[in-house]
């Protein structure tokens, strides 16, 4: 699952669920990824899931 909110200059972090989105993955956009299907060792809300592999 991800969210995604257009950058538009604001000075904060938009946050959901607790947390600051991200602004470094999507440059223009801050977001937010949850892995809810698949387990991450890294945790919920990490953008990466170094247990996926794309064929």
């Amino acid at each position: 699952m991800e969210w995604v909110v257009k950058d538009t200059g604001q000075t904060e972090a938009p946050t959901l669920f607790g947390k600051d989105l991200d602004n470094t993955v999507v440059p223009g956009f801050y977001t937010l990824h949850a892995w809810i299907y698949k387990p991450n060792p890294t945790g919920l809300f990490e953008p990466w899931n170094p247990t996926v592999k794309c064929p």
